[in-house]
């Protein structure tokens, strides 16, 4: 015995199926509800199917003191885990032992869940209070669970972006575009930047559909990917229907001059960021690639070139991956005399496995108001290096006195 075939219900539940003509176990599968498997003899042409009696959790978020709905990521994690789902059946579980991750963008979630015990982790990102409990739901019950989170950390002036975030559009990436924006708003980020590998699409259109134009600001840009020389993100590009991948730009056969120059020729003005510069690969980071001497911050290589605005110093979660390389080839710049600033992104492409905005970058614009955002402004903001890195603390940047203040 073992594995035979699988298929997907359709919107009414029916399904399907070709088996051998001997005795199979049906499985039914769907996130949250208790499996019940049905054991079907030879000959049998119709088969329903059932689940075990669920449980249900339903979630509302909220600004705490207010009634206003909260965008929001709720978790839920069974204190008894249920067997891992086959690989054979292509629906993956959930990472670190959860059974659910919701991006609840309205501050509602209502959620099917085997009865017994589970935890509820209520999360809206850095600057957010958590709303984190165990609760106990039996087989037929419907359990509400509040979560009003408190705004703690006070980023007045400044906007949080995460200008490297891929979807379905890039070729390591299977997110929907949809599912990809909910996943930036849920985590409380204002400026959700997408950046497909030569590609370009926009994040705005999403985010307005959804309704959600008071918690964020959309902005197109491009993770402009050679295959030899690096990777970079140009911010912003618009996209341009009818163009070679709705225009990104052309580097094949080109230097990094010609394509850096070509970059800051366009319209738009876009930053020119480089992405996770430094790394054992040429493939993938410039600074190695062009072969940057840490110690002087300069290169004689043919590759060479500074007409860049920015380094990603810090890709994804983990800062000591990054300190010793990129980190380091930042610092070498700036003690060469070179003003380039620094941002800091989640390169996510599986909302699964990497959520966006850890780290994100803090942009100072002197508002805070999605609305009043302008790609324009983002831009410039990162042209004048007025940013910090946010990976759990919040940098304010000096103003009269010496040292920046952390939060």
């Amino acid at each position: 015995s073992g594995y035979i075939t699988r298929a997907l219900t359709d919107a009414t539940g029916n399904y399907t199926v070709h088996v051998p003509d001997e005795t199979v176990t049906f499985t039914p599968k769907l996130r949250g509800y208790p499996t019940q498997e049905t054991e079907v003899s030879v000959g049998t042409t119709t088969q329903d199917l059932s689940f075990a009696p669920h449980a249900t959790l339903r979630v509302a978020a909220v600004v705490a003191n207010t009634t206003t709905p909260l965008p929001v990521r709720v978790q839920v994690i069974p204190t008894n885990a249920p067997a891992p789902t086959p690989a054979s059946f292509g629906t993956p579980d959930e990472a670190n032992g959860r059974l659910i991750v919701e991006y609840a963008v309205t501050g509602q979630a209502t959620l099917a869940v085997p009865p017994g015990e589970h935890r509820v982790v209520v999360s809206r990102g850095y600057e957010w209070e958590i709303h984190d409990e165990v609760v106990t739901v039996a087989a037929g019950e419907t359990l509400d669970i509040a979560a009003p989170l408190e705004h703690s950390v006070d980023t007045t002036g400044a906007m949080s972006a995460d200008f490297h975030i891929h979807s379905q559009y890039s070729a390591d990436s299977s997110d929907p575009v949809e599912h990809k924006v909910r996943g930036t708003l849920a985590e409380g980020l204002d400026i959700p930047v997408s950046s497909e590998h030569e590609w370009v699409i926009d994040f705005q259109p999403i985010i307005e559909e959804l309704g959600m134009e008071d918690w964020a600001y959309g902005i197109s840009s491009e993770e402009l990917t050679t295959f030899t020389w690096g990777h970079f993100g140009v911010v912003p590009l618009t996209p341009r229907p009818g163009e070679l991948n709705n225009g990104a730009r052309d580097w094949l056969g080109k230097s990094p001059r010609d394509v850096f120059a070509d970059v800051h020729s366009l319209p738009e003005q876009p930053a020119l960021i480089v992405n996770h510069p430094s790394g054992s690969t040429a493939f993938s980071s410039y600074f190695t690639a062009a072969m940057l001497d840490k110690a002087t911050g300069t290169s004689s290589h043919e590759l060479w070139d500074d007409n860049f605005d920015a380094v990603e110093v810090f890709n994804d979660s983990g800062l000591d991956s990054n300190r010793e390389d990129s980190v380091a080839h930042w610092f070498a710049l700036l003690n060469a005399g070179k003003t380039i600033g620094a941002v800091g992104s989640s390169d996510s492409h599986h909302l699964r496995t990497s959520p966006v905005g850890y780290p994100r970058t803090y942009l100072q614009l002197g508002y805070d108001d999605p609305r009043q955002a302008s790609r324009e402004d983002v831009r410039d903001a990162i042209k004048a290096g007025r940013s910090t890195i946010g990976a759990g603390l919040f940098l304010l940047q000096p103003r009269r006195s010496g040292a920046a203040a952390l939060r």
